[in-house]
């Protein structure tokens, strides 16, 4: 279990050097939209280019808010955690917790009205995670 919540957090997170990107509502772009107000559960996730079905039995969610907050929770075990996020353009979104303590990025691979796909990359993860989510 520590060792998934390590990954998954990880996972979610890699270092930035850009001190000066701007706010989420400075940032035009249309896949905000698309993704932000909405609860996203996985369907399938892979690490490394390994699919992990354990993951997607945890039902694994992820709300983007409008407060630029990120809701992640999970079953079996009760998880839950509250990130920071900022898309940096159309395709990035910027992942914080805590001051300096973890940063990382999402890759959007795909977003439609009804499925959201991304690849996370962290400077603690041993390698990328692949999510592929619907919209609940």
């Amino acid at each position: 279990m520590k060792q998934f919540l390590l990954i998954l957090i990880s996972g979610l997170l890699f270092s930035c050097s850009k001190k000066n990107d701007t706010s989420t509502t400075d940032t035009p772009n249309s896949n905000k939209s698309k993704i932000v107000d909405y609860i996203w559960k996985t369907n399938f996730y892979s690490h490394k280019g390994v699919p992990d079905p354990t993951v997607v039995s945890q039902e694994t969610t992820f709300q983007f808010r409008r407060d630029d907050k990120l809701y992640f929770t999970q079953i079996n075990p009760v998880f839950r955690d509250t990130l920071d996020y900022q898309f940096l353009n159309d395709k990035i979104i910027k992942f914080t917790k805590g001051i300096n303590s973890f940063v990382g990025k999402i890759k959007i691979d795909l977003i439609d009205d009804y499925n959201f796909h991304f690849t996370i990359t962290s400077n603690e993860s041993s390698g990328s995670d692949v999510y592929k989510t619907d919209k609940q």
